[in-house]
């Protein structure tokens, strides 16, 4: 297998490295934890193997279960809520933050995670955006991009001119 190096793109294995999402309260502000930490989520992006094999795995089901009972009209709305939430827990590699009622910290598990996701739907919807938005796991480059060619001729353009949108 050729090794690639690509920059600017995220890929499988830059998504199953994960990347940290800070968690923000639902008025926009950071969340923090009773002692003043950030909560934060690590989470694997969607093009992790583990993420994929997940899909996968529940396309599959579906597709049998269709095929053995013939139902007709799509996927009820609670499965696929509750796909959406073990497909979350499945990528959730660690977190900061998380505390339990007595305020100690809450382990890492699926079934925790998936917890969080069901009691919480804010932090489930962040960190769905999150995990789908490659941006999220595209290492940053040492070296910037090279600017984009201008659209207009300086042919076509008047000498003296800016292009619209341009600054100077």
């Amino acid at each position: 297998m050729t090794d690639f190096a690509l920059d600017g793109f995220a890929s499988t294995d830059d998504a199953a490295a994960g990347a940290v999402l800070q968690v923000r309260r639902d008025d926009g502000a950071p969340a923090l934890a009773k002692d003043g930490t950030p909560i934060t989520l690590t989470l694997m992006g969607a093009d992790s193997p583990r993420f994929q094999r997940v899909m996968q795995d529940f396309q599959e089901r579906l597709l049998k279960e269709l095929s053995r009972t013939g139902r007709r009209g799509g996927v009820p709305q609670e499965e696929l809520a509750d796909r959406a939430v073990k497909a979350l827990a499945v990528v959730t590699l660690g977190w900061s933050g998380i505390l339990d009622r007595a305020g100690a910290p809450v382990p890492v598990t699926e079934g925790h995670a998936a917890a969080l996701y069901r009691a919480y739907p804010s932090i489930r919807e962040q960190a769905d955006r999150f995990v789908n938005d490659r941006a999220n796991f595209t290492p940053r480059s040492a070296t910037p991009s090279a600017p984009m060619p201008s659209t207009s001729s300086p042919s076509t353009r008047p000498s003296g001119t800016v292009p619209a949108g341009a600054s100077i």
